[in-house]
């Protein structure tokens, strides 16, 4: 495997102390709401084994961890919004661009609860595979975040009653919550993230390190492409065609920041070759498409596409993606 450099420059070392500083009063908040989106996959999973019947005390339990969830996460997102405002009028060093953290990003509720979710599934309005792996990947964004910041050292999160409470009641049902470990173990060969106005690209094609893509400008091409990627996200392992109401369901931006955003899509093809995704690397997440918006793109290469391909064509991938790191130091 070729060692690849990757981006250490003194801002990126600046944003990430900024973010831990921040992060450091809210360890248990982060390690609360790992552990209870972890018992709410279990939940779900439950759930689905047992329908059409409703266990009302899994359905409290269901609502409760939501409502910590909630709860946690707001707590950390006005934190972070009052800490950089506070830096900001005291004329103080900040990040290059606004930090917006996957623990707080949009995690993903499938159902209000379980009993409004009997009838969507009865209804066929949601699909299962869909569900857990929307679920899954905000669980490991979180779970992510919670080891690089070294959070293991946290044994006692504000409700902790509560999470045994429904660990207990689980297990007494039967339903493992290894079902959850297996899920986050799930491994992709090469996979995209936008954060801190930078576009990185990661995988077990790199030995899992980080490397920076491109540092992005403000702007509506940097809204489009955090659109699509958070609307591709949660479906990794298949091409999907963007949509005005695909890219609105996702997005937490204005319709007039949604709108600008969109008017870019005629020029995605030419604004994919320039922040570095061309030839065989281009090929891993993006392609011209049968939808009157011409292309598709996806997040993340997996792992069982990656290893069907022959040595040569992963060694020209790899090679395009340093020449293209390169170029850009």
């Amino acid at each position: 495997m070729r060692n690849i450099t990757y981006d250490e420059t003194p801002d990126v070392k600046f944003e990430e102390a900024w973010f831990s500083d921040v992060l450091e009063p809210h360890k248990s908040e982060i390690a609360e709401i790992r552990e209870a989106y972890k018992l709410l996959l279990a939940i779900v999973e439950l759930f689905k084994q047992t329908l059409p019947a409703i266990d009302s005390q899994l359905n409290t339990y269901y609502i409760d961890l939501f409502a910590l969830v909630v709860k946690n996460t707001k707590k950390i997102e006005d934190d972070i919004y009052d800490r950089y405002d506070v830096n900001a009028s005291q004329g103080g060093n900040l990040p290059s661009d606004f930090i917006h953290t996957d623990i707080y990003s949009g995690f993903y509720k499938p159902f209000l609860n379980l009993y409004s979710g009997k009838a969507e599934i009865l209804k066929d309005k949601s699909d299962w595979e869909e569900i857990q792996k929307e679920m899954s990947d905000y669980y490991s964004q979180v779970n992510e975040v919670y080891h690089k910041y070294s959070l293991e050292g946290v044994k006692q999160t504000p409700h902790q009653e509560l999470i045994n409470e429904v660990s207990d009641y689980l297990k007494s049902k039967g339903q493992s919550l290894e079902t959850v470990i297996k899920i986050d173990a799930k491994q992709y060969a090469l996979r995209l993230s936008l954060r801190s106005n930078r576009l990185y690209v990661t995988g077990t094609a790199l030995d899992n390190k980080e490397i920076t893509l491109q540092k992005m400008r403000k702007g509506a091409s940097t809204l489009l492409l955090e659109l699509t990627i958070k609307a591709c996200a949660n479906k990794p392992t298949e091409f999907k065609s963007m949509t005005h109401d695909i890219l609105a369901s996702k997005s937490r931006f204005s319709d007039e920041e949604l709108a600008k955003a969109i008017k870019k899509i005629g020029r995605f093809k030419q604004y994919i070759s320039n922040i570095g995704l061309k030839g065989m690397l281009k090929g891993c997440f993006y392609s011209n498409g049968n939808s009157g918006l011409g292309y598709k793109f996806r997040t993340a290469f997996p792992q069982s596409e990656w290893d069907r391909l022959e040595a040569d064509q992963q060694k020209a991938i790899l090679d395009k993606l340093v020449n293209t790191v390169q170029k850009k130091a």
